[in-house]
């Protein structure tokens, strides 16, 4: 295959024959092209559904010509001419917009390009020019051209301090070239104008845009903000703003924005009050008058008005001390140099004046008696004097400053002592729902009685021996307290075991002396004025002693005299003895020894008490200890009164010990 290029188009020799497979074919020896072949312009593929091979002459009589397209991963490398140029375009920007600098360049044949630059040169500036990546604030640029001929130049949100003038070169494999000549940047902004810039309603406005730049460009505009679809208009009110131009599709760089003022009389002219719809007598209340209006309504623009009746000028009226008398419709109206000349008087809505009263004189009452009895039942009823009245809903009763229920009544059907406590009412309407002014009655107190409740009886010990003592307590809760407590004893161990008999009174009951026949169940019965309630029963058990038990006390008592006898018979010895050493003293010693008769001893002997002791038990391994103690007192006759001897005031005591057998494991 022969080939041969000029500057723009590379011609292929047709191949001997044409396959029908469609695909890329070679025009060159080493490059390979995407090539379409075309018959005097007409784009004819090769491939048929005749799936046969299609001799050379079919096309080679027909002038067929080759257009080459570079595959996406190759390409032709520079644009091979005769000699060296770059031929530059110099462009108007838009300050915020962006501009391609146009560039072409070409190289002779033979050569490759390796590097490209743009340089930039101030225009007053004599300064060689500088790489643009070198300036201290270079532009936001980017190289959009290539390596084969293509050297623009795009420049981002475009600065007034990015105009100057713009120079491209190039480096070859062999050789590196400059543009003699500059593309010159300049940098201008757009300017809105708004004829006229203050209008009356219904006029005609006209919005101009100027760019400073020869050529032609589509302007669109915005009004603070929001886009206007046409430059020219009949002003209304609603079009008074800040306008801006921009140009088409490039909207984020606009002019700097122009003021346009529309006059028009005063609308939507409102009258207000500074207290709520609810006016209370006595206190004060301000009318303000307010409207849109261009120019803006002065003091004297203002007057109110009572029904008919001009009340005063100005944009504001205050009463004092508001009356019944005050009452009525209001309104107000607006004026301003429009609405002179066109005779635009503009009235406000009326607002109707009623001066009203917060709830007084809150009362609360109930419909039972003073006794409140737990299980009846107790109506709630609040009253009060309001204008407007209180609504259901206004009336709320609490009780121990919490709250119990909405409504003017309420009704507590089954009384309890929990309901016991202080009641109160409160009444709102419409103005204490405003003015936080409700009123409260006195409180009532609430006592509810009833009859004693939780009756519990006790007895300490529930297990006591023969002859011990028991004591039995009863407790409840009552209002009013209770004032009586009867005891019962419910005989477990005779026949009719229902038999129940009363035993004592008293809120404590204490038994002497048990016996075997004590024991069984005990309840308590307390009562007050409202009624009575029993509390459960309670067991006693009174333990008896058996006679081994006795025999071991009996034993123990012999045991114990032994011992006292024979402690007694040492003590006469030893003062036998006593006697002999101080004989000197015999006299002393011997009244004192006379004072002690025989019948004396006896009677220390007598002294001695031996407990009843149950039967022994021999199955019994442990020994329980009984202490005894014997006490001899002195005659005090026999002691001279000076004596202050501690002998003689002194008791003598012994402690004798019985080991006595007990039950025991």
């Amino acid at each position: 295959m022969s080939f041969l290029f000029t500057e723009q188009t590379l011609y292929c020799s047709v191949p001997p024959v044409v396959s029908r497979e469609c695909g890329v074919y070679p025009c060159t020896p080493n490059i390979s092209y995407v090539c379409v072949w075309f018959r005097f312009g007409e784009h004819l593929t090769l491939c048929n559904q005749s799936q046969e091979t299609i001799p050379l002459l079919l096309f080679m009589s027909h002038s067929y010509s080759l257009v080459k397209s570079l595959v996406s991963q190759f390409a032709v490398a520079g644009v091979w001419s005769g000699d060296w140029s770059v031929t530059l375009e110099s462009q108007c920007a838009l300050k915020g917009t962006s501009v391609v600098i146009k560039c072409d360049y070409e190289y002779p044949y033979g050569h490759t390009v390796t590097e490209v630059h743009w340089l930039k040169q101030s225009v007053a500036s004599q300064l060689k020019p500088v790489l643009l990546s070198d300036l201290p604030s270079p532009p936001d640029f980017k190289y959009v051209g290539n390596k084969h001929g293509d050297c623009d130049l795009k420049i981002n949100n475009v600065r007034p301090m990015d105009e100057g003038l713009y120079y491209f070169s190039f480096v070859t494999t062999r050789d590196r070239w400059s543009s003699k000549y500059s593309a010159h940047l300049t940098v201008r902004e757009l300017t809105a104008f708004v004829r006229p810039t203050t209008v009356s309603e219904g006029y005609n406005v006209r919005l101009i845009c100027e760019s400073g730049c020869p050529s032609r460009v589509a302007i669109v505009w915005f009004r603070d903000g929001q886009r206007v679809s046409e430059p020219e208009f009949w002003a209304r009110r609603e079009d008074a703003g800040t306008y801006q131009c921009a140009v088409f599709g490039q909207e984020t760089a606009r002019s700097a924005s122009v003021a346009l003022n529309v006059h028009y009389a005063p609308k939507n002219v409102t009258l207000s009050i500074s207290s709520p719809a609810d006016i209370v007598r006595g206190s004060s209340v301000t009318f303000s008058c307010s409207c849109e209006a261009n120019p803006p309504v002065t003091h004297e623009g203002y007057s109110l008005y009572k029904g008919e009746q001009w009340v005063s000028l100005g944009q504001t009226h205050t009463i004092f001390d508001i009356q019944p008398s005050h009452s009525g419709l209001y309104h107000c109206q607006a004026t301003n140099s429009i609405s002179w000349m066109g005779i635009y008087v503009v009235k406000s809505t009326e607002i109707h004046l009623d001066v009203q009263y917060a709830p007084k004189n809150v009362t609360l009452s109930i419909s039972s008696p003073a006794d409140i009895i737990r299980g009846s039942s107790v109506t709630f009823t609040c009253s009060c004097e309001a204008n407007p009245p209180v609504t259901h809903e206004g009336y709320s009763l609490y009780k121990d400053e919490q709250w119990v229920s909405l409504g003017q009544t309420h009704t507590i059907f089954d009384m309890q002592p929990s309901h016991s406590g202080l009641y109160h009412c409160q009444a709102r309407n419409s103005i204490s729902w405003m003015a936080i002014d409700m009123g409260k009655s006195t409180e009532i107190h609430l006592d509810v009685q009833y009859e004693p409740m939780n009756v519990s009886g006790s007895v300490e010990p529930q297990q006591v021996a023969e002859g011990g003592s028991v004591n039995l307590t009863c407790s409840s809760v009552a209002n009013p307290a209770a004032d009586s407590y009867t005891w019962y004893w419910r005989r477990t161990h005779s026949a009719n075991s229902n038999s129940i008999l009363q035993v004592g009174s008293g809120q404590m009951l204490s038994l002497h002396s048990v016996e075997a026949s004590h024991s069984g169940l005990y309840f308590c019965q307390a009562r007050n004025s409202v009624g009575e309630n029993n509390s459960t029963e309670v067991l006693l058990t009174v333990e008896t002693m058996n006679q081994g038990s006795q025999s071991h006390l009996i034993i123990a008592g012999l045991a114990g005299l032994i011992v006292l006898v024979a402690l007694v018979t040492a003590l006469l010895l030893f003062w036998k003895k006593l006697r002999a050493q101080n004989a000197v003293s015999g006299s002393r010693v011997n009244g004192l020894i006379s004072s002690v008769r025989e019948d004396q001893l006896d009677n220390i002997y007598a002294n001695i008490t031996v407990p009843s002791s149950p039967p022994l038990t021999s199955t019994s391994d442990e020994a329980d200890v009984i202490y005894s103690t014997v006490t001899i007192k002195h005659k005090a006759t026999n002691v001279p009164p000076h004596i202050n001897s501690k002998a003689a005031e002194e008791e003598d005591s012994v402690i004798y010990a019985t080991v006595a057998k007990s039950r025991g494991s």
